[in-house]
């Protein structure tokens, strides 16, 4: 018996000693892939305005005497950047683009402000801001696209037109159904995944630090880019092939990413909660429903289980484009916009 033990012991005490050689050879090998740039916070050349509490990261295109255009990114925990095609808009409107709290380039807040209430408070500041007592055009993408919706439903009179290229899910039930079908967007655990998330963890603790949240946004930023992990939302692009140039941002926001999406669930983060679709038949005007033709998760299929759920829509199929249609095929997505807001 004493036999038995000590020889276990050995065999643990080896192996625990082998796993600390790999752990510290692993972060002495591991070096960022890039450094992250700062926020608004610590870098005042960068386009910023300050509404409702904070400091935004805030792009404007066009000239502020046309009609405003709002976009509104997705994530949650994203930024404007990989929408920025959709500046050209600029030669008839006043095209206005803003990094989500705490997400981006916008500075980094107390983890009690990353709420989905707190992102439609936001949006509202910002079409209060620029509308200056006019009904605004918003452009939602995928979770922004949903808090665009949610918006209608509160604020039906300061919207004159609104875009909503594929939300993710409108409804609690539909928002269950996307988690379960995508393992709530977590990739399986394999040898190779945890490998990745390994490295990844060691560089993000080697960055040079602009500020607190780095090293954690560094971490989701790095591994959501990742072609090697078998990521459920590789079918969001043509082929299922994750194309991470079209995803590019200036700089994810790690904890928006997760608290955001946690407050629109139950108690135990099992079930949705928050009702994107809340009142939206209230909006009483038409609005465009974009979907992309390669998109097998939230595309075409999914995006018609959403049409009665507004009091008129439209729906627009992009042809030869995945998710991130703006930058996969902006002639056909710029078209279908410019048609929709000349009605």
């Amino acid at each position: 018996m004493n036999r038995a033990f000590k020889i276990g012991a050995i065999v643990l005490g080896s192996s625990l000693g082998l796993l600390g050689i790999f752990i510290g050879v692993l972060y002495l090998v591991s070096k960022p892939a890039y450094q992250l740039p700062k926020t608004v916070s610590d870098d005042a050349s960068l386009p910023q305005i300050d509404l409702n509490g904070t400091r935004f990261h805030c792009l404007r295109f066009g000239s502020p005497d046309r009609p405003p255009v709002i976009v509104v990114h997705g994530g949650p925990g994203a930024d404007s950047r990989y929408l920025l095609g959709l500046k050209a808009l600029a030669d008839r409107y006043y095209v206005i683009f803003y990094d989500q709290r705490g997400s981006g380039l916008s500075a980094r807040v107390p983890s009690a402000q990353l709420t989905a209430e707190q992102a439609l408070d936001d949006l509202h500041a910002m079409v209060t801001h620029f509308g200056r007592g006019r009904p605004v055009r918003l452009i939602g993408h995928s979770f922004g696209a949903m808090l665009v919706a949610a918006y209608l439903g509160r604020h039906p009179q300061q919207v004159a037109q609104a875009v909503l290229a594929e939300p993710g899910f409108l409804t609690p039930a539909m928002g269950d159904e996307l988690f379960k079908a995508t393992n709530g967007f977590l990739p399986p655990m394999t040898a190779r995944t945890l490998w990745l998330i390994a490295r990844t963890f060691f560089e993000s603790r080697k960055l040079s630090l602009p500020d607190d949240d780095a090293a954690d946004d560094y971490f989701v930023q790095k591994l959501i880019g990742v072609k090697d992990i078998d990521l459920p939302t590789k079918g969001y692009f043509c082929g299922e092939t994750i194309r991470p140039e079209l995803t590019t941002v200036w700089r994810m926001g790690g904890r928006a990413a997760r608290l955001i999406a946690r407050s629109g669930m139950d108690a135990e983060g099992k079930h949705f909660v928050f009702d994107f679709s809340k009142n939206l038949k209230t909006f009483p005007r038409k609005v465009l429903l974009v979907a992309s033709s390669c998109n097998r998760l939230i595309g075409v299929v999914w995006q018609k289980r959403h049409l009665p759920l507004f009091h008129d829509v439209q729906l627009v199929v992009i042809p030869n484009a995945g998710h991130y249609m703006v930058a996969e095929n902006p002639t056909a997505t710029l078209a279908a916009i410019r048609q929709y807001f000349r009605n």
